[in-house]
């Protein structure tokens, strides 16, 4: 997502309390922006575009992290900053 361009198909989402704006890369919790690592929001955003299916974790990686090695533990930080009760 960093350095890329929204994709069209890019809306805002709510769950909860949580607002998760793709277009504006932006992620609120009762109105109030937070403050996130663009990686999580990157992993947050992939994981909402394909909410429909289940993702893989080397799919997670090839699409947010590209050719970069990055250990199991960092992606399981990752996943939890995006999907905590903060």
């Amino acid at each position: 997502m960093a350095g890329s361009a929204p994709h069209a198909a890019d809306a805002v989402y709510q769950f909860g309390d949580v607002t998760a704006d793709l277009d504006r890369f932006e992620l609120r919790r009762a109105g109030v922006l937070q403050h996130v690592e663009p990686q999580v929001l990157e992993v947050l955003a992939y994981l909402i575009r394909h909410r429909d299916r289940l993702v893989t974790k080397q799919e997670l990686m090839d699409q947010v992290w590209h050719d970069r090695f990055i250990s199991d533990s960092a992606i399981t930080s990752r996943i939890k900053s995006a999907t905590s009760d903060r």
